[in-house]
């Protein structure tokens, strides 16, 4: 998802009965930005009231509720959540860790499944990264209205993730930065098998980081491999590996393509289990009986050639491929490329060098295309050389439909270009409405505002002082409601403008905006205090905005002291550099903290300190699509300090 998408905040409910719980999932939610926690629930009736009245983002459910009669009450909640409030996340959190419990709540329609003593963390990181979803509504007003183009990016989800679980063996899609963005059901099944943190495999997390865990020193290929793939540099990337699960030894391979998510490039991920398909099968090809058992076991295409390239055996499911392809019946003994000489000799020859570099030793690995019926299917083809006394004594195939991939991808690219085209409708119609602010909005405030000076330069000596005094409010509000529309144009701007990111002398910013908003004013007098402020890589245009909001609510709500103190600086916060503003002012109670970034939301009235309630909005929209954050800590009476990052934009010197 690109970091210039607006975010909202996500309300999050808990339904636990245990006080211990719910008191440490409060203290867990309210460490993380952007996020509202509604409140708890101990019984299955609390639930339904909560969830009703407050139609939460994310609802944190337990299985055993103690306090209702039925026992794992709470997995009963799931389908009624699902089927209420489809858009809805239900994240399971219990004791109950034993992988049967996490395929039941899969199939009635959880979303995820975590362990109270083992994976908290896993599912902070998960609501971290719902807030980062441009769907996440402010209010319930606006979970209401949320936009045809938010739906729209639910919806491809929705429909990628049932897409997978269509393909056999255990499926996700990766972004362009290896993020798991969509998963079948058997993806998370394969994680509980193996006895991995299903929270760390979940949609969200950075697959690349896990490969480690699944491959072990082998890892860092894989890595290499997939990054090629992410990367447009390669067509493919498919490895086999062993592994042993709850049921035992496996052998799995697993398969990397290009796709399409979301209309950015991205990858599917396609971990097949093959110990008894080909595993099996090269371990028993000296065993004709078995061999036959075997292959004809599996609607995969299965066959073998020996160095004349004529068939050793083959499957049903490769004779009838065969005869519906081409028209033509295979025997063993016959010439595998017999029927293509006289039908294409090209294709013959494409066959004929891929079994070449077989036989030299090399493992095969294609995509092929067939008309069959009316329509065009897809085999994907692994040719094995097949080793006797340290020789390539014949090589076996394995082939298989991979058609409904490919139907699939299809499909999302249709869905991608839909959202795209009602992505670029919403803009247009964002656009007309900037205008209609700008231009219907505002004329007849400047006729009201005009009309009302006219009216008391012409008529003010006939007026008594209540009528004066009238146009004069009329008059202050009109130059009041004109500011609130040109704040309200400059936030939507600042959500669409182009970024234009460089090298950033922050300091020379710094001085130059205290220089333009400190300076000017005479009284009370200011002191200021720069510490080291470094450079960094970021849109000079939009950071200068938002130092000059941070600095000049500084000077605002410092207005009332004596002798005014601000501070601008930097600090260390956990790996981050996070600049600061910091004053002795009026500041605020901290329990109103998560109302300070939403527009036209003030902590302090008009007639205190005027604004339009717009400037710390923007500073958020802004910080936002630079990857990084906004968060401020205060105190009445005893002024406030705002802080931001940069996300991963390094900085420099």
């Amino acid at each position: 998802m690109q970091q210039d998408k607006e975010i909202g905040i996500v309300k999050v409910a808990t339904v636990e009965d245990s006080a211990v719980v719910s008191d440490r999932l409060r203290s867990l939610l309210s460490e993380l930005d952007g996020v509202h926690y509604i409140g708890n629930a101990a019984s299955i009736d609390e639930a339904m009231e909560l969830i009703r009245v407050h139609e939460p983002d994310i609802v944190i459910l337990d299985i055993h509720l103690r306090s209702d009669q039925q026992r794992l009450n709470g997995m009963s909640l799931i389908p009624v959540i699902k089927a209420g409030w489809p858009d809805t996340l239900v994240i399971m959190f219990t004791n109950f860790s034993d992988h049967q419990y996490r395929l039941r709540c899969m199939e009635l329609g959880a979303d995820y499944f975590f362990d109270k003593s083992e994976e908290p963390e896993q599912m902070m990181n998960v609501i971290r990264q719902a807030h980062l979803q441009p769907a996440a509504a402010t209010t319930a007003g606006q979970r209401k209205g949320i936009t045809t183009a938010d739906h729209s990016y639910r919806s491809v989800v929705s429909q990628q993730a049932a897409m997978l679980n269509a393909v056999p063996g255990s499926a996700a899609l990766l972004d362009s930065r290896g993020v798991i963005v969509a998963a079948n059901d058997a993806w998370a099944g394969f994680a509980a098998q193996y006895h991995l943190p299903v929270g760390d495999f979940a949609v969200g997390q950075d697959y690349l980081a896990r490969i480690a865990v699944e491959f072990g020193q082998a890892g860092s290929g894989v890595i290499a491999g997939i990054r090629q793939v992410l990367a447009g540099t390669s067509t493919g990337y498919t490895t086999e590996y062993d592994c042993t699960l709850s049921d035992g030894h496996r052998r799995f391979m697993l398969s990397v393509t290009p796709a399409s998510v979301m209309g950015e490039p991205g990858a599917m991920v396609l971990r097949t289990d093959i110990t008894e398909q080909q595993g099996h099968l090269l371990a028993r090809l000296t065993s004709e009986s078995n061999l036959l058992a075997i292959i004809e076991s599996t609607e995969d295409v299965i066959f073998s050639l020996d160095r004349d390239l004529r068939y050793i055996t083959f499957n049903t499911t490769m004779a009838r491929m065969v005869r519906s392809v081409y028209g033509h019946e295979i025997a063993t003994g016959s010439r595998v490329v017999s029927v293509l000489e006289d039908i294409d000799p090209t294709e013959a020859k494409t066959w004929e060098d891929y079994y070449a570099r077989a036989f030299a030793g090399e493992v095969v690995r294609f995509v092929k295309e067939y008309p069959a019926e009316g329509r065009t299917v897809y085999y994907k083809f692994i040719i094995n050389p097949i080793w006797q006394q340290g020789t390539v004594a014949g090589v076996s195939c394995f082939g298989r439909d991979v058609t409904q991939y490919h139907e699939m991808q299809k499909q999302i690219q249709e869905l991608n270009e839909s959202l795209e085209q009602k992505v670029m409708d919403r803009t247009e119609e964002l656009q007309a409405f900037s205008y209609m602010v700008s231009h219907d909005l505002k004329s007849p405030l400047r006729i009201i505002g005009g009309y009302a000076s006219l009216l008391a330069q012409s008529y003010g000596e006939q007026l008594n002082e209540d009528a004066l005094s009238m146009l004069r409010i009329i008059s202050s509000h009109t130059v009041k409601m004109n500011k609130l529309i040109d704040g309200l144009l400059r936030f939507s701007r600042y959500g669409r403008q182009e970024m234009h990111t460089a090298s950033t002398d922050m300091d020379s910013i710094v001085r130059s905006v205290i220089q333009d908003v400190v300076m000017t004013r005479d009284t009370p007098p200011v002191k200021v205090k720069i510490g080291n402020v470094k450079s960094a890589l970021c849109d000079p245009d939009l950071i200068r905005q938002v130092w000059f909001n941070l600095i000049g609510n500084a000077v605002k709500y410092t207005s009332h002291k004596s002798v005014a103190e601000i501070a601008v600086g930097m600090v260390t916060v956990g790996e981050e550099d996070a600049y600061y503003v910091r004053d002795n002012g009026t500041g605020f109670d901290m329990k109103y903290a998560n109302r300070l970034f939403e527009v036209f939301q003030r902590l302090h009235s008009a007639d205190q300190f005027e604004g339009s309630g717009i400037g710390l909005a923007t500073v958020h929209k802004i910080i936002q699509r630079h990857g990084g954050r906004v968060w401020a800590e205060a105190e009445p009476g005893r002024g406030a300090t705002f802080y931001f990052t940069l996300g991963t934009a390094p900085t420099i010197g």
